[in-house]
């Protein structure tokens, strides 16, 4: 059995799909889940079939300072040199000073159960 597990944002929440559009619009072409091109990958293998996939809410506690601290933490934001850095910056802590001081973040885990053959 293979199982794969990715906490992804829930953007069905605004605030979080103003996260995702701070992050993403500095991604290039780096690889990411939600391109699902892992996905291809394994479902291109005869080695593996798809079993089970299912997602669960997985809120995370978080805090103001917390969020601008994750969204500087992309591993591509972090590689920024730093005027554009500051940019993003910027832009977390405006997102962050509309929410409450702590707070929820809403992640899903989703789960793909693969068997192999």
């Amino acid at each position: 059995m293979l199982a794969l597990l990715w906490n992804e944002r829930d953007e069905r929440v605004g605030w979080v799909r103003q996260h995702s559009e701070i992050v993403d619009a500095h991604e290039g072409d780096a690889p990411r889940f939600k391109t699902m091109a892992w996905k291809r990958v394994i479902d291109g293998s005869p080695r593996f079939a798809e079993v089970a996939t299912f997602e669960v809410a997985n809120p995370w506690p978080m805090t103001r300072s917390r969020l601008v601290d994750r969204i500087l933490s992309t591993s591509f934001i972090a590689a920024l040199p730093d005027a554009p850095r500051k940019v993003i910056e910027d832009q977390a802590l405006a997102l962050a000073e509309t929410l409450p001081e702590r707070f929820d973040y809403p992640y899903r885990t989703r789960v793909w159960i693969y068997e192999r053959h």
